[in-house]
């Protein structure tokens, strides 16, 4: 949900579709990991994000994740810089 909240809160639009992007990736693989796990879907071999070692799909869970971040420390580095200029 703090994925959301962070692009929620970024005024950049490229910013809001990446945090969208890497939020419903995340949720997406979890959801048809569970419904696996439940047996309520049939078996693909979707690993679970962070946890499962599968190698190419916890890199790219990890590189989504960096840009979140990346989208996070932008807006608080623009916030800091806007503000050190009004003093």
């Amino acid at each position: 949900m703090r994925i959301l909240r962070v692009g929620a809160v970024n005024k950049d639009k490229m910013g809001k579709i990446i945090c969208t992007g890497v939020f419903a990736m995340l949720g997406v693989q979890s959801m048809v990991n569970i419904g696996m796990n439940l047996s309520l879907t049939p078996v693909i071999g979707v690993t679970l994000p962070f946890f499962s070692a599968g190698g190419s799909s916890l890199i790219s869970v990890f590189v989504g994740i960096g840009l979140v971040l990346s989208v996070y420390m932008h807006r608080h580095r623009r916030q800091i810089h806007l503000r050190d200029m009004g003093d």
